[in-house]
């Protein structure tokens, strides 16, 4: 797959909740350079709309912003070659209540700020061209106030927080005050697809001695409507230690084992360094790289670093 990064510089416009098209016909609502990752609050500092919120008591200064929405935008442009391929947008956090627009096009929702959101962009992006990305984030505190609370529905003070998946820390804890927060607070990525590719890949010691064995988890996906014909090869390569390995897989997600004779030990990173393929010194060692090209032959993979992509 080919990864394009979206963090950097956006733009951020922000006013209280429900007035933002009636604010900016007025010239009421404003707009400040924007860091993503990151949050409003960050962003109101740097742009001096806010004082420095961690002196004194100048975190109270933001409860007014906690009723206001927000607008991240940016633009960018989408590679030629993403045209036909299964292409997303990726975003890793956002906090909380969103929607998300391409080219003014609204290409989905969410209310999670822990797990990822992705979204199918294939038939909205304009490839070759300059897009326009926006993503509306709404007041997590209004947003609360449309559910319905029981009596002893909530056995904590902070009420707003029962319904929704934010940081419970955000509306005060005794780790650090309120502060209930919003922005992307995460990468955000364009994503062009393979027809076939790995999902994920997860290596594991299994033994070790004068020889070791290596446990390899996977997971890829393919367009193929027959999972017939599929292998796995693995290079590993740590200065003058070498291995290979290459066997047929029967489904999209599994284990094998990996022996490797006469391994090589190191150090974990950041406690030594080692030497890599060239000789040269590296911050890290990998155990091994899995390769899995459309058509791969073992001399083809003997030229250059292997990748991780599913093979036929």
């Amino acid at each position: 797959m080919k990864r394009i990064s979206l963090n950097g510089k956006w733009r951020l416009t922000y006013a209280l909740e429900g007035t933002t098209e009636a604010a900016a016909a007025r010239t009421e609502a404003k707009t400040v350079p924007a860091a993503v990752p990151g949050n409003v609050e960050i962003d109101l500092m740097k742009a001096g709309e806010l004082p420095d919120l961690f002196f004194g008591g100048n975190i109270f200064k933001a409860r007014p912003y906690e009723f206001y929405e927000w607008t991240y935008e940016r633009t960018f442009v989408a590679p030629e070659a993403f045209k036909g391929r299964r292409t997303e947008l990726v975003f890793h956090g956002v906090d909380c209540i969103a929607s998300y627009w391409l080219n003014d096009r609204c290409i989905g929702q969410s209310d999670n700020m822990f797990i990822e959101h992705s979204f199918d962009v294939g038939g909205f992006l304009a490839c070759g061209r300059e897009n326009r990305l926006a993503v509306k984030i709404a007041s997590a505190v209004n947003h609360a106030r449309r559910y319905r609370f029981e009596p002893s529905a909530c056995r904590w003070d902070f009420y707003e927080a029962a319904f929704l998946r934010k940081a419970a820390h955000s509306y005060g804890w005794d780790i650090m005050p309120r502060l209930v927060s919003a922005g992307i607070w995460r990468p955000v990525e364009l994503v062009a697809h393979e027809p076939t590719e790995f999902l994920d890949l997860h290596y594991f010691t299994q033994s070790v001695g004068r020889d070791a064995a290596i446990g390899l988890l996977y997971n890829f996906v393919t367009d193929e409507p027959v999972l017939e014909g599929f292998e796995i090869q693995v290079k590993g390569v740590c200065g003058s230690s070498t291995f290979q390995w290459r066997g047929p897989v029967s489904f999209t997600a599994g284990e094998v084992t990996i022996h490797v004779p006469q391994a090589k030990a190191w150090w974990p990173h950041t406690r030594a360094r080692c030497p890599d393929a060239a000789g040269r010194e590296s911050g890290t060692c990998p155990a091994a790289h899995a390769c899995l090209p459309r058509r791969c032959s073992p001399s083809s993979r003997s030229a250059r670093p292997c990748r991780a992509a599913p093979c036929r």
